[in-house]
């Protein structure tokens, strides 16, 4: 069974967006929480000085704020989501003056070509259909410049069957008609670096953690010119 974008949308604005920052504090429990676990996954990336930044479903902030952490005042950090309510969130928390949020389809941003140093994409690609998921990966590369770099944190598959059994309870995947299923056996089926190079994209780097239960890939737009 698979959702609409704009069921997503409605549930995200009318259900989802009541207690989404409490459930995301909830399942990162396990893993050292859910600052320290978005910290872990950000470790990685290096930020230079007058950078500009997309984050790709930026939800209601999680992601955007430790990114604005980590860089100073002369970089700009854009968040866009499709949820008019984790839009609103998102602006409610925000601290930051070089922090912006916009409430947008990340299949079609509207931003100019090439504008963007680095483009980040948290824990959202598992909730979309193929097409979809291809549509927001070309667009994460229209909008960055040539050698400009994706990141995407996203849940994997492990190997082991216990950590899978765990994955399974935890996460909910228990739940009849849970709209991630599909989706997020899809992904698993063609694999998010496969699915990165189809999008015309290079894959430079992939990261396991917690026993695979989740997954960091670094890309890079190939230089065009």
């Amino acid at each position: 069974m698979y959702f609409k974008k704009s069921t997503y949308k409605w549930l995200y604005d009318n259900v989802h967006s009541k207690y989404y920052d409490l459930l995301m504090k909830f399942c990162y429990l396990p893993f050292g929480g859910e600052n320290n676990f978005r910290k872990k996954m950000l470790e990685g990336v290096e930020f230079r000085q007058e950078e500009n930044i997309l984050d790709m479903c930026c939800g209601t902030g999680g992601t955007t704020f430790l990114i604005a952490d980590k860089i100073n005042e002369t970089s700009e950090i854009i968040g866009i989501d499709l949820s008019t309510s984790q839009i609103k969130k998102a602006k409610r928390k925000n601290k930051f003056p070089n922090v912006i949020f916009k409430e947008g389809d990340v299949t079609n941003t509207k931003f100019i070509e090439e504008f963007f140093d680095k483009v980040f994409i948290s824990f959202a690609l598992h909730e979309m259909k193929r097409d979809e998921r291809l549509s927001v990966l070309k667009e994460a590369k229209r909008v960055l410049k040539d050698s400009g770099k994706l990141t995407i944190f996203e849940i994997d598959k492990p190997g082991s069957n216990l950590r899978k059994l765990f994955n399974f309870f935890w996460f909910f995947y228990w739940l009849p008609l849970n709209p991630e299923t599909p989706t997020r056996k899809d992904l698993q089926r063609h694999k998010l670096t496969n699915e990165i190079k189809e999008a015309g994209l290079e894959v430079i780097s992939k990261t396991n953690y917690n026993k695979g239960t989740f997954q960091t890939v670094l890309a890079k737009k190939i230089n065009t010119h």
